[in-house]
């Protein structure tokens, strides 16, 4: 049986369209009940701070192992690979737990696991043993279910025609985080290697703390 092939003349086939981006920027920041488009905007700037944290640190991590504990390649591929897994599986597992099965708030959720980070980048700057840095990633990937809590919160507030377009914005300021997580972790680490080698994890607690204060 042959299938028919219908071509829609209408279609807009560019790749890019300067009327959608004007379409999508005048959605998330037309007048809306409640202060919600200053969360849309808050959601955007904690949801970059994320990205920068989770990538940048990921960045260092292995220099900062090999110089200060003598890490070599196989000690850290297996804990690479435990990070990896937990960093799949911890987030939805939390979300699944307490939002799901307990019915908490997202954002009592979110302000809770952001408390959580914190300690978590306190407890990964003073560790030694090879045990705590497995221990603290454990806690630390438990407290990523930060950004599904953000979007799960949005698509509740929002019109749904308007979720599309606001879910695109915010994937597009949160994607700033890739170009500026590198200079800014670089110049941390590189400032601090020979004196404050942990500098730059100290630096993610900070970040780390204007997102636990987004969510308050």
């Amino acid at each position: 049986m042959l299938e028919k092939y219908v071509e829609n003349t209408g279609a807009d086939t560019r790749l890019f369209n300067i009327k959608l981006v004007k379409d999508m920027w005048k959605t998330v920041t037309k007048q809306r009940y409640g202060y919600l488009r200053c969360i849309i905007m808050l959601s955007a700037v904690l949801l970059t701070l994320n990205l920068i944290v989770e990538f940048g640190e990921a960045s260092f991590m292995y220099m900062y192992l090999q110089k200060q504990f003598s890490w070599t390649l196989e000690n850290f591929t297996p804990f690479l690979a435990y990070t990896t897994l937990i960093q799949a599986t911890m987030p939805v597992i939390g979300l699944y737990v307490l939002n799901t099965k307990l019915q908490l708030a997202e954002m009592y959720i979110g302000t809770a696991v952001a408390a959580v980070g914190i300690f978590e980048k306190f407890g990964l700057a003073y560790s030694v043993h090879r045990w705590q840095f497995y221990a603290m990633k454990t806690v630390g990937y438990a407290a990523q279910i930060s950004q599904s809590l953000v979007r799960s919160q949005l698509s509740k507030c929002l019109p749904s025609e308007d979720t599309c377009k606001i879910f695109a914005f915010l994937i597009v300021i949160e994607n700033f985080g890739v170009l500026l997580y590198s200079p800014m972790y670089t110049a941390v680490y590189v400032t601090t290697i020979h004196d404050f080698a942990n500098c730059f994890i100290f630096f993610s607690a900070i970040l780390g703390t204007f997102v636990f204060v987004l969510f308050g």
